[in-house]
Protein backbone atom coordinates (compact mmCIF):
# COMPACT_ATOMS: atom_id res chain seq x y z
CA UNK A 1 0.00 0.00 0.00
CA UNK A 2 1.03 3.59 -0.64
CA UNK A 3 2.55 4.91 2.64
CA UNK A 4 0.91 8.32 2.12
CA UNK A 5 -2.61 6.83 2.29
CA UNK A 6 -4.18 6.63 5.76
CA UNK A 7 -4.66 3.04 6.89
CA UNK A 8 -6.63 1.17 9.53
CA UNK A 9 -6.93 -2.46 10.69
CA UNK A 10 -9.90 -4.76 10.08
CA UNK A 11 -11.71 -5.27 13.39
CA UNK A 12 -12.28 -8.94 12.56
CA UNK A 13 -9.07 -10.31 10.99
CA UNK A 14 -6.61 -7.44 11.67
CA UNK A 15 -5.78 -7.02 7.96
CA UNK A 16 -4.53 -3.61 6.85
CA UNK A 17 -7.25 -1.62 5.05
CA UNK A 18 -7.73 1.89 3.74
CA UNK A 19 -9.13 4.23 6.38
CA UNK A 20 -11.79 5.37 3.89
CA UNK A 21 -13.04 1.76 3.58
CA UNK A 22 -13.94 1.63 7.28
CA UNK A 23 -16.74 4.14 6.72
CA UNK A 24 -18.47 1.79 4.28
CA UNK A 25 -17.86 -1.45 6.14
CA UNK A 26 -17.96 -0.53 9.82
CA UNK A 27 -14.27 -1.25 10.31
CA UNK A 28 -14.14 -4.54 8.36
CA UNK A 29 -12.03 -5.44 5.35
CA UNK A 30 -14.08 -6.30 2.25
CA UNK A 31 -13.74 -10.11 2.62
CA UNK A 32 -14.91 -9.95 6.27
CA UNK A 33 -17.69 -7.50 5.35
CA UNK A 34 -18.93 -9.79 2.55
CA UNK A 35 -18.80 -12.77 4.92
CA UNK A 36 -20.83 -10.85 7.53
CA UNK A 37 -23.42 -9.90 4.88
CA UNK A 38 -23.67 -13.51 3.69
CA UNK A 39 -24.03 -14.92 7.21
CA UNK A 40 -26.63 -12.29 8.08
CA UNK A 41 -28.70 -12.97 4.96
CA UNK A 42 -28.51 -16.76 5.49
CA UNK A 43 -29.21 -16.65 9.21
CA UNK A 44 -31.89 -19.05 10.33
CA UNK A 45 -33.65 -17.67 13.36
CA UNK A 46 -34.90 -19.88 16.16
CA UNK A 47 -38.67 -20.32 16.42
CA UNK A 48 -38.47 -18.95 19.96
CA UNK A 49 -36.79 -15.66 18.91
CA UNK A 50 -38.99 -12.62 19.54
CA UNK A 51 -36.53 -10.03 18.22
CA UNK A 52 -32.91 -9.55 17.29
CA UNK A 53 -31.43 -6.05 17.41
CA UNK A 54 -27.98 -5.04 16.17
CA UNK A 55 -26.05 -1.91 17.09
CA UNK A 56 -23.27 -0.86 14.70
CA UNK A 57 -21.28 2.23 15.70
CA UNK A 58 -20.56 3.57 12.23
CA UNK A 59 -17.35 5.55 11.83
CA UNK A 60 -16.24 6.14 15.42
CA UNK A 61 -13.22 5.87 17.70
CA UNK A 62 -14.87 2.99 19.56
CA UNK A 63 -16.12 0.40 17.07
CA UNK A 64 -17.77 -1.81 19.70
CA UNK A 65 -20.89 -3.43 18.23
CA UNK A 66 -23.41 -5.90 19.59
CA UNK A 67 -26.37 -8.10 18.80
CA UNK A 68 -29.17 -8.53 21.31
CA UNK A 69 -31.51 -11.51 20.96
CA UNK A 70 -34.72 -11.57 22.99
CA UNK A 71 -36.54 -14.90 23.18
CA UNK A 72 -40.21 -15.57 23.90
CA UNK A 73 -39.32 -17.33 27.18
CA UNK A 74 -37.75 -14.08 28.48
CA UNK A 75 -34.12 -15.02 28.00
CA UNK A 76 -31.91 -12.31 26.55
CA UNK A 77 -28.52 -12.99 24.98
CA UNK A 78 -26.14 -10.29 23.93
CA UNK A 79 -23.04 -10.91 21.83
CA UNK A 80 -20.70 -7.94 22.26
CA UNK A 81 -17.80 -7.41 19.86
CA UNK A 82 -15.52 -5.09 21.84
CA UNK A 83 -13.28 -2.66 20.04
CA UNK A 84 -11.27 -0.41 22.30
CA UNK A 85 -7.56 -0.08 22.91
CA UNK A 86 -7.95 -2.43 25.91
CA UNK A 87 -10.27 -5.05 24.38
CA UNK A 88 -9.23 -5.28 20.74
CA UNK A 89 -11.49 -7.80 18.99
CA UNK A 90 -12.54 -9.47 22.25
CA UNK A 91 -16.02 -10.98 22.26
CA UNK A 92 -18.27 -11.33 25.28
CA UNK A 93 -21.64 -13.01 25.75
CA UNK A 94 -23.93 -11.47 28.36
CA UNK A 95 -27.27 -12.90 29.39
CA UNK A 96 -30.24 -11.91 31.49
CA UNK A 97 -33.88 -12.83 31.90
CA UNK A 98 -36.84 -10.50 31.56
CA UNK A 99 -40.49 -11.02 32.51
CA UNK A 100 -43.30 -12.06 30.18
CA UNK A 101 -44.74 -8.55 30.39
CA UNK A 102 -41.38 -7.09 29.34
CA UNK A 103 -41.24 -9.47 26.36
CA UNK A 104 -44.78 -8.32 25.47
CA UNK A 105 -43.66 -4.68 25.82
CA UNK A 106 -40.85 -5.31 23.32
CA UNK A 107 -43.11 -7.19 20.89
CA UNK A 108 -45.71 -4.40 21.06
CA UNK A 109 -43.03 -1.78 20.45
CA UNK A 110 -41.88 -3.73 17.37
CA UNK A 111 -45.47 -4.03 16.15
CA UNK A 112 -45.77 -0.27 16.59
CA UNK A 113 -42.96 0.56 14.16
CA UNK A 114 -44.41 2.64 11.34
CA UNK A 115 -42.86 0.89 8.35
CA UNK A 116 -44.39 3.34 5.85
CA UNK A 117 -42.97 6.21 7.86
CA UNK A 118 -39.50 4.67 7.80
CA UNK A 119 -39.83 4.22 4.04
CA UNK A 120 -40.58 7.96 3.74
CA UNK A 121 -37.15 8.93 5.09
CA UNK A 122 -35.33 10.38 2.07
CA UNK A 123 -31.97 8.83 2.97
CA UNK A 124 -29.95 7.48 5.85
CA UNK A 125 -26.61 8.86 6.93
CA UNK A 126 -24.44 5.76 6.50
CA UNK A 127 -21.28 6.60 8.41
CA UNK A 128 -22.97 7.02 11.79
CA UNK A 129 -24.40 4.47 14.19
CA UNK A 130 -26.92 2.10 12.66
CA UNK A 131 -29.52 0.06 14.53
CA UNK A 132 -31.30 -2.86 12.90
CA UNK A 133 -34.31 -4.69 14.32
CA UNK A 134 -35.44 -8.08 13.05
CA UNK A 135 -38.48 -10.02 14.20
CA UNK A 136 -39.09 -13.14 12.11
CA UNK A 137 -42.41 -13.80 13.87
CA UNK A 138 -43.67 -10.32 12.96
CA UNK A 139 -42.01 -10.36 9.52
CA UNK A 140 -40.10 -7.16 10.30
CA UNK A 141 -36.52 -6.42 9.27
CA UNK A 142 -35.72 -2.70 9.47
CA UNK A 143 -32.67 -0.57 10.03
CA UNK A 144 -31.98 3.11 10.37
CA UNK A 145 -29.73 5.50 12.17
CA UNK A 146 -30.89 7.20 15.35
CA UNK A 147 -28.84 10.13 14.07
CA UNK A 148 -31.16 10.54 11.05
CA UNK A 149 -33.79 12.27 13.17
CA UNK A 150 -31.24 14.63 14.76
CA UNK A 151 -29.71 15.39 11.36
CA UNK A 152 -33.01 16.33 9.75
CA UNK A 153 -34.11 18.31 12.80
CA UNK A 154 -31.05 20.53 12.30
CA UNK A 155 -30.83 20.72 8.52
CA UNK A 156 -34.21 20.29 6.87
CA UNK A 157 -37.76 19.17 7.43
CA UNK A 158 -38.53 15.46 7.49
CA UNK A 159 -41.64 14.40 5.56
CA UNK A 160 -44.56 14.12 8.03
CA UNK A 161 -44.84 10.34 7.71
CA UNK A 162 -41.13 9.92 8.31
CA UNK A 163 -41.33 11.60 11.71
CA UNK A 164 -43.67 8.90 13.03
CA UNK A 165 -41.51 6.23 11.38
CA UNK A 166 -38.30 7.30 13.08
CA UNK A 167 -39.99 8.00 16.43
CA UNK A 168 -41.70 4.59 16.48
CA UNK A 169 -38.41 2.91 15.52
CA UNK A 170 -36.56 4.79 18.26
CA UNK A 171 -39.22 3.78 20.80
CA UNK A 172 -38.76 0.11 19.84
CA UNK A 173 -34.96 0.42 19.99
CA UNK A 174 -35.00 2.18 23.38
CA UNK A 175 -37.35 -0.49 24.76
CA UNK A 176 -35.01 -3.29 23.64
CA UNK A 177 -31.88 -1.38 24.69
CA UNK A 178 -33.29 -0.54 28.12
CA UNK A 179 -33.93 -4.21 28.92
CA UNK A 180 -30.55 -5.43 27.64
CA UNK A 181 -27.51 -6.41 29.72
CA UNK A 182 -25.27 -3.90 27.88
CA UNK A 183 -26.90 -0.63 26.83
CA UNK A 184 -26.00 2.37 24.71
CA UNK A 185 -25.88 4.40 27.95
CA UNK A 186 -23.21 2.08 29.33
CA UNK A 187 -21.42 2.20 25.97
CA UNK A 188 -21.34 6.02 26.02
CA UNK A 189 -19.51 6.13 29.38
Amino acid sequence: MDPTIEKARCTECDAEILLSTTMETGGLCMPCFKQMERVTSERQYSDSLAVSAHFHPGFADDLTSWETSVYLDGSVQQDINWYTPHHRRKRELRTTTITDSQVDEIVNAIRGIDLNGLAAIPFCVDDVEIVSITSPKLNIDVRTSPYTFEYFARTEKLPDGAINGILSFMHAWKTIDGLSPYTTSEHAK
